[in-house]
Protein backbone atom coordinates (compact mmCIF):
# COMPACT_ATOMS: atom_id res chain seq x y z
CA UNK A 1 0.00 0.00 0.00
CA UNK A 2 1.61 3.44 -0.70
CA UNK A 3 1.56 6.30 0.26
CA UNK A 4 1.83 9.49 -1.42
CA UNK A 5 4.59 12.24 -0.22
CA UNK A 6 2.79 15.27 1.10
CA UNK A 7 5.74 17.01 3.13
CA UNK A 8 9.06 18.04 1.94
CA UNK A 9 12.40 19.43 2.86
CA UNK A 10 16.00 19.99 1.65
CA UNK A 11 18.26 21.76 3.18
CA UNK A 12 20.72 23.70 1.31
CA UNK A 13 23.35 26.82 3.04
CA UNK A 14 25.51 27.97 0.25
CA UNK A 15 27.18 30.80 2.53
CA UNK A 16 28.18 27.77 4.68
CA UNK A 17 28.96 24.94 1.80
CA UNK A 18 30.79 26.73 -0.61
CA UNK A 19 27.76 27.16 -2.66
CA UNK A 20 27.28 22.79 -2.77
CA UNK A 21 23.55 22.79 -2.98
CA UNK A 22 22.47 20.00 -0.80
CA UNK A 23 21.09 16.84 -2.26
CA UNK A 24 17.28 16.70 -2.58
CA UNK A 25 14.75 14.37 -1.85
CA UNK A 26 11.76 13.75 -3.32
CA UNK A 27 8.16 11.21 -3.94
CA UNK A 28 9.05 9.07 -0.44
CA UNK A 29 6.55 6.11 -1.03
CA UNK A 30 6.31 2.62 0.86
CA UNK A 31 4.72 -0.64 1.00
CA UNK A 32 4.54 -2.86 4.37
CA UNK A 33 4.11 -7.23 3.32
CA UNK A 34 4.52 -9.80 5.61
CA UNK A 35 6.40 -7.42 8.36
CA UNK A 36 8.68 -5.93 5.67
CA UNK A 37 8.67 -2.25 4.58
CA UNK A 38 10.00 -1.11 1.33
CA UNK A 39 10.59 2.54 0.79
CA UNK A 40 10.87 4.27 -2.43
CA UNK A 41 12.27 7.85 -2.84
CA UNK A 42 13.94 9.76 -5.73
CA UNK A 43 17.31 11.62 -5.01
CA UNK A 44 19.45 14.24 -7.06
CA UNK A 45 22.42 16.04 -6.07
CA UNK A 46 23.45 18.86 -8.54
CA UNK A 47 26.94 17.91 -8.24
CA UNK A 48 26.34 14.40 -9.12
CA UNK A 49 27.86 13.39 -5.34
CA UNK A 50 27.64 10.11 -4.55
CA UNK A 51 26.07 10.18 -1.26
CA UNK A 52 25.10 8.43 2.34
CA UNK A 53 21.56 7.61 3.10
CA UNK A 54 19.92 6.66 6.13
CA UNK A 55 16.85 5.76 6.82
CA UNK A 56 14.41 6.65 10.04
CA UNK A 57 10.50 6.33 11.33
CA UNK A 58 8.31 8.12 13.38
CA UNK A 59 5.62 6.71 15.56
CA UNK A 60 3.99 9.43 16.93
CA UNK A 61 2.51 11.50 14.06
CA UNK A 62 6.29 13.14 12.59
CA UNK A 63 6.87 14.54 15.58
CA UNK A 64 10.18 12.47 16.49
CA UNK A 65 12.01 10.19 14.30
CA UNK A 66 13.75 8.08 16.62
CA UNK A 67 13.16 4.62 15.09
CA UNK A 68 16.21 3.60 13.92
CA UNK A 69 15.79 0.71 11.13
CA UNK A 70 18.80 -1.34 11.30
CA UNK A 71 18.13 -4.55 8.80
CA UNK A 72 17.99 -2.52 5.84
CA UNK A 73 19.37 -2.96 2.19
CA UNK A 74 18.95 -1.36 -1.25
CA UNK A 75 20.12 2.03 -1.88
CA UNK A 76 20.62 3.09 1.38
CA UNK A 77 24.13 3.26 3.48
CA UNK A 78 27.36 4.80 1.10
CA UNK A 79 27.80 5.25 -1.89
CA UNK A 80 24.61 5.93 -3.36
CA UNK A 81 24.35 7.61 -6.67
CA UNK A 82 21.42 10.13 -7.70
CA UNK A 83 18.61 8.67 -9.17
CA UNK A 84 14.67 8.14 -9.44
CA UNK A 85 13.21 5.30 -8.18
CA UNK A 86 15.66 4.43 -5.45
CA UNK A 87 14.40 1.25 -3.10
CA UNK A 88 15.16 0.37 0.59
CA UNK A 89 14.14 -3.09 2.24
CA UNK A 90 13.41 -2.99 5.94
CA UNK A 91 13.47 -6.52 7.23
CA UNK A 92 11.31 -4.82 10.24
CA UNK A 93 10.36 -8.42 11.33
CA UNK A 94 13.63 -9.39 12.05
CA UNK A 95 13.28 -6.18 14.81
CA UNK A 96 10.14 -6.82 16.21
CA UNK A 97 9.28 -3.35 16.06
CA UNK A 98 6.06 -2.50 18.72
CA UNK A 99 4.44 -0.04 16.18
CA UNK A 100 2.08 -0.83 13.21
CA UNK A 101 4.50 -0.72 10.28
CA UNK A 102 1.54 1.18 8.31
CA UNK A 103 1.01 4.00 10.52
CA UNK A 104 4.71 4.51 10.61
CA UNK A 105 6.07 8.30 8.91
CA UNK A 106 9.31 7.11 6.63
CA UNK A 107 11.85 9.58 6.50
CA UNK A 108 14.90 9.16 4.09
CA UNK A 109 18.20 11.36 4.63
CA UNK A 110 20.83 11.87 2.03
CA UNK A 111 23.80 13.62 3.06
CA UNK A 112 26.77 13.99 0.49
CA UNK A 113 29.35 14.46 3.28
CA UNK A 114 30.34 17.91 2.28
CA UNK A 115 31.66 19.95 5.46
CA UNK A 116 30.46 22.99 6.71
CA UNK A 117 32.73 26.26 6.95
CA UNK A 118 32.41 27.11 10.65
CA UNK A 119 33.89 30.31 10.08
CA UNK A 120 31.33 31.34 7.59
CA UNK A 121 28.22 29.81 10.15
CA UNK A 122 29.54 32.38 13.02
CA UNK A 123 30.25 35.22 10.87
CA UNK A 124 26.06 35.50 10.69
CA UNK A 125 25.76 36.31 14.05
CA UNK A 126 25.92 40.40 14.37
CA UNK A 127 25.75 42.86 17.58
CA UNK A 128 22.94 44.35 16.03
CA UNK A 129 20.58 41.16 16.43
CA UNK A 130 22.10 40.62 19.50
CA UNK A 131 20.90 43.88 20.77
CA UNK A 132 17.36 43.71 19.20
CA UNK A 133 16.66 40.55 21.54
CA UNK A 134 18.79 42.16 24.35
CA UNK A 135 16.13 44.89 24.45
CA UNK A 136 12.98 43.09 24.39
CA UNK A 137 14.26 40.90 27.55
CA UNK A 138 16.31 43.90 29.81
CA UNK A 139 14.54 44.65 32.89
CA UNK A 140 13.64 42.65 36.36
CA UNK A 141 12.54 39.50 35.37
CA UNK A 142 11.38 38.81 39.12
CA UNK A 143 7.87 37.62 40.52
CA UNK A 144 7.81 41.28 42.18
CA UNK A 145 7.39 42.44 38.56
CA UNK A 146 5.20 40.17 37.28
CA UNK A 147 4.31 41.79 33.84
CA UNK A 148 7.53 42.36 32.11
CA UNK A 149 8.64 38.40 33.69
CA UNK A 150 5.52 37.04 32.27
CA UNK A 151 6.12 39.57 28.33
CA UNK A 152 10.01 38.22 28.90
CA UNK A 153 8.85 34.70 28.68
CA UNK A 154 6.04 34.89 26.00
CA UNK A 155 8.64 36.67 24.06
CA UNK A 156 11.36 34.00 24.37
CA UNK A 157 8.97 31.61 23.28
CA UNK A 158 7.59 33.18 21.11
CA UNK A 159 10.56 33.89 19.27
CA UNK A 160 12.05 29.78 19.54
CA UNK A 161 8.53 29.15 17.95
CA UNK A 162 8.99 31.65 15.30
CA UNK A 163 12.07 30.35 14.26
CA UNK A 164 10.36 26.97 13.57
CA UNK A 165 11.70 25.06 16.79
CA UNK A 166 9.81 22.71 19.00
CA UNK A 167 9.02 25.62 21.60
CA UNK A 168 7.42 24.60 24.84
CA UNK A 169 7.14 25.96 28.61
CA UNK A 170 8.41 23.45 31.38
CA UNK A 171 7.06 24.26 34.62
CA UNK A 172 7.70 23.67 37.82
CA UNK A 173 6.92 24.58 41.48
CA UNK A 174 8.95 25.62 44.09
CA UNK A 175 6.97 26.33 47.80
CA UNK A 176 5.15 29.28 46.82
CA UNK A 177 5.81 30.12 42.78
CA UNK A 178 5.92 28.11 39.89
CA UNK A 179 9.01 28.30 38.17
CA UNK A 180 8.93 28.03 34.03
CA UNK A 181 11.97 27.53 31.79
CA UNK A 182 12.14 27.99 28.30
CA UNK A 183 12.99 25.42 26.10
CA UNK A 184 13.54 25.62 22.14
CA UNK A 185 14.59 22.14 20.14
CA UNK A 186 16.18 21.95 16.49
CA UNK A 187 15.81 18.18 16.56
CA UNK A 188 19.03 16.36 15.41
CA UNK A 189 18.47 14.30 12.02
CA UNK A 190 21.00 11.51 12.77
CA UNK A 191 20.37 11.10 16.59
CA UNK A 192 17.47 13.24 17.98
CA UNK A 193 17.61 11.65 21.19
CA UNK A 194 21.15 12.74 21.87
CA UNK A 195 21.40 16.47 22.74
CA UNK A 196 23.74 19.41 23.24
CA UNK A 197 22.42 22.49 25.70
CA UNK A 198 22.90 26.01 24.81
CA UNK A 199 21.85 27.60 28.04
CA UNK A 200 21.07 31.53 30.03
CA UNK A 201 19.16 31.81 32.69
CA UNK A 202 16.37 34.59 32.33
CA UNK A 203 15.17 35.08 35.92
CA UNK A 204 16.99 38.38 38.17
CA UNK A 205 17.33 39.55 41.60
CA UNK A 206 14.72 42.08 42.16
CA UNK A 207 16.56 45.49 42.63
CA UNK A 208 18.36 45.06 39.38
CA UNK A 209 17.39 45.68 35.59
CA UNK A 210 19.99 42.71 34.56
CA UNK A 211 21.42 43.69 31.64
CA UNK A 212 25.10 41.80 32.69
CA UNK A 213 22.80 39.14 35.10
CA UNK A 214 21.62 37.67 32.78
CA UNK A 215 19.18 39.36 30.18
CA UNK A 216 22.79 39.43 27.96
CA UNK A 217 23.34 36.06 28.27
CA UNK A 218 19.66 35.19 27.23
CA UNK A 219 19.88 37.65 23.82
CA UNK A 220 23.29 35.78 22.86
CA UNK A 221 21.57 32.39 23.20
CA UNK A 222 18.81 33.50 21.09
CA UNK A 223 21.05 34.52 18.46
CA UNK A 224 23.19 31.34 18.24
CA UNK A 225 19.29 29.56 17.48
CA UNK A 226 18.65 32.23 14.69
CA UNK A 227 21.59 31.49 13.11
CA UNK A 228 21.64 27.96 13.08
CA UNK A 229 18.26 27.14 12.06
CA UNK A 230 18.36 26.74 8.60
CA UNK A 231 21.19 24.08 9.57
CA UNK A 232 20.89 20.39 9.96
CA UNK A 233 22.88 18.15 12.60
CA UNK A 234 23.16 14.95 13.04
CA UNK A 235 22.41 15.66 17.15
CA UNK A 236 19.69 17.61 18.64
CA UNK A 237 20.19 20.75 19.99
CA UNK A 238 18.61 22.21 22.75
CA UNK A 239 18.06 25.93 23.77
CA UNK A 240 17.18 26.77 27.16
CA UNK A 241 16.76 29.94 29.16
CA UNK A 242 16.22 28.48 32.69
CA UNK A 243 14.13 30.37 35.54
CA UNK A 244 15.03 30.80 39.18
CA UNK A 245 18.41 30.50 39.37
CA UNK A 246 18.61 33.40 41.68
CA UNK A 247 17.34 31.07 44.18
CA UNK A 248 19.22 28.33 44.04
CA UNK A 249 19.50 26.84 40.19
CA UNK A 250 16.11 25.84 40.73
CA UNK A 251 15.37 25.34 37.05
CA UNK A 252 18.73 23.71 35.62
CA UNK A 253 18.31 21.37 38.62
CA UNK A 254 14.71 20.56 37.49
CA UNK A 255 15.89 19.92 33.98
CA UNK A 256 18.79 17.85 35.00
CA UNK A 257 16.91 15.66 37.51
CA UNK A 258 14.17 14.98 34.45
CA UNK A 259 14.17 12.86 31.44
CA UNK A 260 15.10 15.24 29.21
CA UNK A 261 18.52 15.23 30.67
CA UNK A 262 18.46 11.32 28.80
CA UNK A 263 21.16 11.65 26.18
CA UNK A 264 22.30 14.66 26.87
CA UNK A 265 25.77 14.92 25.22
CA UNK A 266 27.49 18.06 26.52
CA UNK A 267 26.21 21.80 28.09
CA UNK A 268 27.29 25.36 27.40
CA UNK A 269 26.30 27.83 29.74
CA UNK A 270 26.16 31.94 30.19
CA UNK A 271 26.48 34.02 33.21
CA UNK A 272 27.49 36.99 33.34
CA UNK A 273 29.53 37.35 29.85
CA UNK A 274 29.30 41.21 29.54
CA UNK A 275 31.23 42.95 31.45
CA UNK A 276 34.57 44.14 30.10
CA UNK A 277 37.33 46.28 31.44
CA UNK A 278 40.68 46.76 29.98
CA UNK A 279 41.40 49.20 33.10
CA UNK A 280 44.33 47.41 35.39
CA UNK A 281 43.43 45.62 38.40
CA UNK A 282 39.69 46.26 37.69
CA UNK A 283 39.48 42.27 37.84
CA UNK A 284 39.48 40.79 41.51
CA UNK A 285 39.76 36.69 42.22
CA UNK A 286 38.23 34.70 45.00
CA UNK A 287 40.84 33.80 48.39
CA UNK A 288 42.84 30.79 47.21
CA UNK A 289 42.58 31.09 43.78
CA UNK A 290 46.22 31.74 42.85
CA UNK A 291 47.00 27.99 45.20
CA UNK A 292 44.06 26.13 43.34
CA UNK A 293 44.87 27.70 39.98
CA UNK A 294 48.39 28.98 39.50
CA UNK A 295 48.26 29.06 36.03
CA UNK A 296 44.92 30.97 35.34
CA UNK A 297 46.46 33.31 38.21
CA UNK A 298 49.54 33.97 36.68
CA UNK A 299 48.32 34.68 33.18
CA UNK A 300 46.05 37.84 34.88
CA UNK A 301 48.42 38.66 36.86
CA UNK A 302 50.84 39.13 33.57
CA UNK A 303 47.87 41.57 32.29
CA UNK A 304 47.78 43.64 35.53
CA UNK A 305 44.73 41.96 36.18
CA UNK A 306 42.63 44.09 33.94
CA UNK A 307 39.19 42.83 33.38
CA UNK A 308 39.11 42.10 29.76
CA UNK A 309 38.79 38.32 29.72
CA UNK A 310 35.80 35.57 29.51
CA UNK A 311 36.68 32.54 31.99
CA UNK A 312 36.22 29.09 30.47
CA UNK A 313 35.33 26.87 33.42
CA UNK A 314 34.76 22.93 33.72
CA UNK A 315 35.15 20.51 35.86
CA UNK A 316 37.18 17.19 36.03
CA UNK A 317 34.94 15.38 33.45
CA UNK A 318 34.60 18.73 31.47
CA UNK A 319 38.35 18.88 31.20
CA UNK A 320 38.10 17.18 26.88
CA UNK A 321 35.42 20.15 26.53
CA UNK A 322 37.05 22.84 27.90
CA UNK A 323 40.19 21.91 25.67
CA UNK A 324 37.77 22.08 22.71
CA UNK A 325 36.46 25.45 23.98
CA UNK A 326 40.39 26.81 24.28
CA UNK A 327 40.74 25.07 20.63
CA UNK A 328 38.32 27.24 19.20
CA UNK A 329 39.17 30.30 20.49
CA UNK A 330 42.09 30.64 18.91
CA UNK A 331 40.78 28.95 15.87
CA UNK A 332 37.85 31.39 15.55
CA UNK A 333 37.48 34.24 17.51
CA UNK A 334 41.60 35.04 17.89
CA UNK A 335 40.76 38.79 19.52
CA UNK A 336 38.51 36.85 22.85
CA UNK A 337 41.16 36.92 24.90
CA UNK A 338 39.99 34.16 27.71
CA UNK A 339 41.00 32.27 30.91
CA UNK A 340 40.45 28.59 31.07
CA UNK A 341 40.29 26.76 34.57
CA UNK A 342 39.44 23.03 35.07
CA UNK A 343 38.72 21.71 38.68
CA UNK A 344 40.53 19.03 39.22
CA UNK A 345 37.51 17.43 41.07
CA UNK A 346 34.19 16.41 39.84
CA UNK A 347 31.54 18.82 40.23
CA UNK A 348 34.08 21.21 41.18
CA UNK A 349 33.81 20.59 44.78
CA UNK A 350 36.84 22.01 46.06
CA UNK A 351 35.66 25.79 44.32
CA UNK A 352 32.58 26.33 45.28
CA UNK A 353 32.66 29.78 43.64
CA UNK A 354 33.06 27.96 40.21
CA UNK A 355 29.38 26.43 40.79
CA UNK A 356 27.38 29.08 41.11
CA UNK A 357 25.36 28.86 37.93
CA UNK A 358 23.15 26.64 35.91
CA UNK A 359 26.36 24.07 34.73
CA UNK A 360 26.71 22.89 38.49
CA UNK A 361 23.33 20.37 38.29
CA UNK A 362 24.82 18.87 35.27
CA UNK A 363 28.19 18.74 36.31
CA UNK A 364 26.26 16.80 39.59
CA UNK A 365 25.10 14.32 36.58
CA UNK A 366 28.87 14.00 35.00
CA UNK A 367 27.56 16.15 31.91
CA UNK A 368 30.28 17.77 30.34
CA UNK A 369 30.03 21.15 31.04
CA UNK A 370 31.57 24.66 30.33
CA UNK A 371 30.97 27.95 31.97
CA UNK A 372 30.92 30.96 30.22
CA UNK A 373 31.68 34.08 32.12
CA UNK A 374 33.24 37.77 32.41
CA UNK A 375 33.37 36.79 36.59
CA UNK A 376 30.53 39.13 37.41
CA UNK A 377 31.08 40.23 41.19
CA UNK A 378 34.73 39.96 41.01
CA UNK A 379 34.85 42.24 38.24
CA UNK A 380 31.61 45.21 38.76
CA UNK A 381 30.62 46.83 41.72
CA UNK A 382 27.18 46.40 40.37
CA UNK A 383 26.35 43.11 40.63
CA UNK A 384 22.81 42.17 41.55
CA UNK A 385 22.44 45.61 42.47
CA UNK A 386 20.16 48.70 40.62
CA UNK A 387 23.18 49.73 38.41
CA UNK A 388 23.74 46.79 36.41
CA UNK A 389 22.72 48.28 33.54
CA UNK A 390 26.27 48.31 31.57
CA UNK A 391 27.41 46.00 29.22
CA UNK A 392 29.71 45.19 26.40
CA UNK A 393 28.13 44.24 23.10
CA UNK A 394 31.51 43.50 20.88
CA UNK A 395 33.12 41.53 24.00
CA UNK A 396 29.73 39.47 24.38
CA UNK A 397 29.26 38.52 20.77
CA UNK A 398 32.90 37.25 20.41
CA UNK A 399 31.96 34.92 23.38
CA UNK A 400 29.03 33.33 21.44
CA UNK A 401 30.44 33.16 18.35
CA UNK A 402 33.09 30.94 20.44
CA UNK A 403 30.40 28.97 21.88
CA UNK A 404 28.39 28.84 18.44
CA UNK A 405 31.12 27.37 16.74
CA UNK A 406 31.68 24.81 19.94
CA UNK A 407 28.05 24.02 19.42
CA UNK A 408 28.15 23.43 15.95
CA UNK A 409 30.89 20.87 16.32
CA UNK A 410 29.12 19.18 19.44
CA UNK A 411 25.80 19.08 16.98
CA UNK A 412 27.92 17.59 14.07
CA UNK A 413 26.25 19.63 11.14
CA UNK A 414 25.16 17.38 7.98
CA UNK A 415 25.03 18.85 4.48
CA UNK A 416 21.82 16.85 3.95
CA UNK A 417 18.12 16.77 2.49
CA UNK A 418 15.19 14.85 3.74
CA UNK A 419 11.78 13.61 2.56
CA UNK A 420 9.04 11.49 4.42
CA UNK A 421 6.17 10.03 3.56
CA UNK A 422 2.75 11.11 4.93
CA UNK A 423 0.46 10.48 7.86
CA UNK A 424 -1.57 7.27 6.27
CA UNK A 425 -4.35 8.46 8.98
CA UNK A 426 -4.45 11.97 7.22
CA UNK A 427 -4.09 11.62 3.36
CA UNK A 428 -6.70 10.94 0.56
CA UNK A 429 -5.46 8.23 -1.42
CA UNK A 430 -5.00 9.54 -4.51
CA UNK A 431 -2.91 7.51 -7.68
CA UNK A 432 -2.80 8.34 -11.68
CA UNK A 433 -5.17 5.20 -12.51
CA UNK A 434 -7.96 7.19 -11.32
CA UNK A 435 -6.85 10.23 -12.95
CA UNK A 436 -5.34 11.83 -10.30
CA UNK A 437 -1.29 12.95 -11.65
CA UNK A 438 1.33 15.33 -11.42
CA UNK A 439 3.84 15.24 -14.33
CA UNK A 440 7.96 16.10 -14.08
CA UNK A 441 7.72 19.87 -15.03
CA UNK A 442 9.26 20.08 -18.49
CA UNK A 443 11.61 21.67 -19.59
CA UNK A 444 13.92 21.66 -16.75
CA UNK A 445 16.31 23.40 -16.82
CA UNK A 446 14.68 26.43 -17.38
CA UNK A 447 15.42 29.12 -19.96
CA UNK A 448 12.63 30.39 -21.08
CA UNK A 449 9.15 28.65 -19.68
CA UNK A 450 8.09 25.62 -18.26
CA UNK A 451 4.95 23.32 -18.63
CA UNK A 452 3.19 21.49 -15.85
CA UNK A 453 0.69 19.18 -16.39
CA UNK A 454 -1.74 18.65 -13.78
CA UNK A 455 -4.50 15.32 -13.76
CA UNK A 456 -7.84 15.33 -11.80
CA UNK A 457 -10.08 12.81 -10.89
CA UNK A 458 -12.76 15.49 -10.11
CA UNK A 459 -13.04 19.12 -9.60
CA UNK A 460 -10.49 20.70 -7.27
CA UNK A 461 -8.24 23.90 -6.65
CA UNK A 462 -4.82 23.99 -7.32
CA UNK A 463 -1.49 26.02 -6.29
CA UNK A 464 1.64 25.87 -8.09
CA UNK A 465 4.16 27.62 -6.45
CA UNK A 466 7.85 28.27 -7.17
CA UNK A 467 9.97 27.96 -4.10
CA UNK A 468 14.01 28.87 -3.13
CA UNK A 469 16.42 26.86 -1.72
CA UNK A 470 15.62 28.81 1.95
CA UNK A 471 12.41 27.50 1.82
CA UNK A 472 11.03 31.36 0.53
CA UNK A 473 8.10 31.77 -2.29
CA UNK A 474 8.93 33.79 -5.06
CA UNK A 475 6.51 33.16 -7.73
CA UNK A 476 3.10 32.31 -8.35
CA UNK A 477 2.23 29.87 -10.98
CA UNK A 478 -1.61 28.61 -10.79
CA UNK A 479 -3.78 29.48 -8.09
CA UNK A 480 -7.43 28.52 -9.12
CA UNK A 481 -10.29 25.95 -9.68
CA UNK A 482 -9.70 23.18 -12.17
CA UNK A 483 -12.31 20.39 -13.36
CA UNK A 484 -11.63 17.07 -13.26
CA UNK A 485 -8.87 16.02 -16.37
CA UNK A 486 -5.69 16.40 -17.40
CA UNK A 487 -4.75 20.43 -17.35
CA UNK A 488 -1.09 21.96 -19.04
CA UNK A 489 -0.07 24.98 -16.88
CA UNK A 490 2.71 27.25 -18.53
CA UNK A 491 5.18 29.66 -16.51
CA UNK A 492 7.30 32.27 -18.27
CA UNK A 493 9.77 32.77 -16.05
CA UNK A 494 10.34 36.50 -17.31
CA UNK A 495 12.58 38.34 -15.05
CA UNK A 496 10.49 37.13 -11.72
CA UNK A 497 13.52 35.26 -10.61
CA UNK A 498 17.10 34.88 -11.08
CA UNK A 499 19.42 32.05 -11.89
CA UNK A 500 19.65 29.21 -9.57
CA UNK A 501 17.84 26.29 -7.92
CA UNK A 502 14.21 26.50 -7.28
CA UNK A 503 11.61 23.79 -5.84
CA UNK A 504 8.03 23.97 -8.19
CA UNK A 505 5.35 22.64 -5.45
CA UNK A 506 2.44 21.70 -7.31
CA UNK A 507 -1.08 20.95 -4.52
CA UNK A 508 -4.50 20.60 -4.07
CA UNK A 509 -6.99 20.98 -1.64
CA UNK A 510 -8.25 17.18 -1.85
CA UNK A 511 -4.52 15.83 -1.50
CA UNK A 512 -2.48 16.10 -4.71
CA UNK A 513 1.02 17.14 -3.41
CA UNK A 514 4.39 17.02 -5.37
CA UNK A 515 7.88 18.93 -5.47
CA UNK A 516 10.34 18.76 -8.06
CA UNK A 517 13.96 20.49 -7.99
CA UNK A 518 14.15 23.49 -10.80
CA UNK A 519 16.96 24.55 -12.26
CA UNK A 520 16.65 28.02 -13.22
CA UNK A 521 19.07 29.51 -16.54
CA UNK A 522 17.49 32.42 -17.89
CA UNK A 523 18.37 33.54 -21.55
CA UNK A 524 16.50 36.85 -21.49
CA UNK A 525 15.14 35.56 -24.81
CA UNK A 526 11.22 35.60 -23.52
CA UNK A 527 10.24 35.69 -27.39
CA UNK A 528 7.20 38.03 -27.96
CA UNK A 529 3.29 37.49 -27.73
CA UNK A 530 2.60 37.05 -24.51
Amino acid sequence: MKRKLLIFFAFVCGSAYAQNAAPVVSNVTFSVATGTVTVMYDVIDFENQEMEVTLRASNDGGKTFTIIPRVVTGDVGTGITPGTGKQITWAAGAEQPSANLNNLIYRVIADDGEKADIAAVIAQITSGKILEKFFNVYGNNHPRSQEHYNQTRDYIHQYYAGLGYAARRDTFMVTDREGVNIIGVKPGLMREDSSILLTGHYDTVEPTPGADDNNMSVAIVMEAARILKDYQFKNSIVFANWDLEEIGLLGAYYYAISPNSVGLKSVLNFDGISIYNEEPNSQSVPTGFDLLFPEAYEKARIDSFRGNFITLIGDAKSAALNAKAVEYANLYTPSLRYIDLTCPDPSCAIATDLRRSDHAPFWDRGIPSVFFTSTTEFRTPCYHLACDTSYSIDFSTKVIKLATAMLIDEAQPIHAGFAQSQNTSAITKISKDNGWFVSTPYPNPVNVHAFFTVGLGEADKVTIEIIDVQGKKVADVFNGNLSAGSHTIAWYINNSVSEGMYYAKVQSVKGLSKTYPLMVQPTHDYGHGH
